[in-house]
């Protein structure tokens, strides 16, 4: 008996053992893709959602600096306000890779920069504006200080692609678009136990 090898192209009938008794015709090529498809794995935990670094200059009338990106890509964020110690009219505003300087206004050897102005100055900076949001804690008319400020307290999420699976003892959950360490797709289906 003579044996001949199955081309792609090839339809081969099949039965389904629930869902009818029809025939149903396939080519190998179909048949190949779906016996090689791999199932997503299932993980165990409950994913972690992505949390923003954050960091506060000054005890009292703060200014609060938070990642515009989540996860812990912001804790490397820095802030610094700068004393000019010279008579500067205006803040200055320049950023390198993740450190933003801010140089402070002054005159006649005093800073005249409040919080407010110091706020305004990120804000309408391009660079600095992409890596932090700025919000003012107390009495924005209040001088600032020379100060440095490192973020932290940033999270990465738990990453997954869509359709990616994760359970706990409350939930099933599913990434139902990628999830990275910034931006959580995860979305969970609780369990009753009654």
């Amino acid at each position: 008996m003579a044996y001949r090898r199955i081309d792609d192209n090839d339809t081969i009938q099949i039965r389904r053992a629930q869902g009818g008794n029809n025939p149903e015709e396939r080519t190998a090529a179909e048949l190949n893709e779906y016996f090689s498809k791999e199932e997503p794995p299932i993980t165990a935990g409950a994913p972690i959602a992505p949390v923003a670094a954050t960091g506060t200059a000054f005890e009292t009338n703060t200014l609060i600096y938070t990642a515009r990106t989540k996860g812990a890509a912001g804790n490397s964020i820095v802030v610094n306000l700068i004393d000019p110690e010279e008579d500067a009219e205006a803040e200055v505003v320049s950023v390198s890779g993740s450190t933003i300087n801010v140089t402070l206004a002054s005159k006649e050897g005093a800073i005249t920069s409040d919080l407010d102005a110091v706020k305004a100055a990120i804000v309408d900076n391009a660079a600095a504006a992409a890596l932090i949001d700025v919000s003012i804690g107390g009495d924005s008319s209040t001088i600032a200080a020379e100060a440095m400020t490192q973020l932290g307290t940033g999270v990465d999420g738990t990453t997954g692609a869509a359709g990616a699976l994760r359970y706990s003892d409350a939930a099933l959950y599913i990434s139902v678009n990628e999830s990275t360490t910034a931006v959580s797709n995860w979305k969970a289906i609780t369990f009753n136990n009654e």
